[in-house]
């Protein structure tokens, strides 16, 4: 299943750009995709049935107790998914300081583990190719993934927000 949707991130493109010096003089980039490792490590305690790889000799779906996430790189020779372990023990800045030097490793064609990491769930972010969405490939034996468009600024008032408490702007 394949499933669109929006959020409200003002909030946290706010924080983002708040702390975005401070991070920088402690040596880290703050980026979205941070902040989205960080939530999915939290939705996926909550839903462990997407922290889970698919065993497809018994059919079985194999729960992880540990978050290591994969996230989209993109590089001259195709997209390349390093993982970042235990995304759901580490803090913030941590998270970000590793994914800012896992995807420049990869980037340069560093980062050649001998045994590949695998993750639990992936994430990626479509942002800097544009358009308003996509559909992903899910990174097998793992049964789901994340992904990310730019974010927009959009028109919003509180009469055109959903039940749900979503909004757009």
């Amino acid at each position: 299943m394949t499933h669109f949707d929006r959020a409200d991130i003002t909030d946290l493109d706010a924080l983002i750009r708040t702390n975005l010096e401070a991070a920088r003089a402690r040596g880290v980039t703050l980026t979205l995709t941070g902040f989205l490792l960080k939530a999915a490590a939290v939705a996926l305690a909550a839903h462990p049935q997407f922290n889970a790889s698919l065993d497809a000799a018994s059919g079985e779906l194999i729960l992880k107790r540990y978050h290591h996430l994969g996230v989209a790189v993109a590089t001259e020779r195709g997209l390349i998914v390093p993982v970042i372990r235990d995304v759901d023990r580490k803090p913030l800045l941590t998270v970000a300081r590793e994914l800012a030097a896992l995807a420049q490793r990869v980037r340069e064609g560093k980062a050649h583990p001998r045994r590949p990491a695998r993750g639990t769930f992936t994430i990626t972010n479509i942002g800097a190719l544009g358009g308003t969405g996509a559909i992903p490939i899910i990174n097998y034996p793992e049964v789901a993934i994340l992904a990310v468009a730019r974010a927009r600024r959009k028109p919003w008032s509180a009469a055109g927000a959903s039940s749900r408490g979503s909004s757009c702007r």
